[in-house]
């Protein structure tokens, strides 16, 4: 399952749905917005805006990357878009495979991934009132 969708996602939900693979082994990476910026600044807000017909079909591409070169089973990937405040759900990362360490792999790939490739931006809004958006 591939998505980028402005609405909160359940982990449970996806860890459900990769049940049904028979996998041994299911490893999730959940990322969230920040309290601060990478300087240190407090953050009120992130905006995240996708060009989603590309980011997509990055997404599908990682995601069949990984399976192949980790013998996973299955893989489902969300990033949301929009407004989001400090703590919140941002993107999730599930990969089901018969075996943990091909799991954890295979997670780790699919973000680094991610973050290399896909056309993703937020615009961080800081408490001083400034604001700026960041490529991926």
């Amino acid at each position: 399952m591939i998505r980028i969708q402005a609405e909160d996602f359940s982990i449970d939900e996806t860890v459900r749905m990769l049940r049904k693979t028979g996998a041994g082994a299911i490893v999730t990476f959940t990322g969230a917005v920040r309290e601060t910026s990478h300087e240190g600044k407090p953050v009120v807000s992130v905006e995240w805006d996708a060009y989603e017909p590309m980011a997509l079909k990055i997404f599908e591409a990682i995601r069949r990357e990984a399976m192949e070169k980790f013998a996973l089973l299955d893989v489902s990937i969300t990033h949301r878009k929009g407004k989001q405040a400090p703590g919140e759900n941002l993107v999730l990362i599930a990969a089901a495979a018969a075996h943990r360490r091909d799991a954890f792999h295979g997670c780790k790939y699919i973000m680094d991934e991610i973050k290399q490739r896909a056309p993703l931006w937020k615009k961080e809004r800081l408490a001083d009132g400034s604001e700026r958006w960041i490529e991926g």
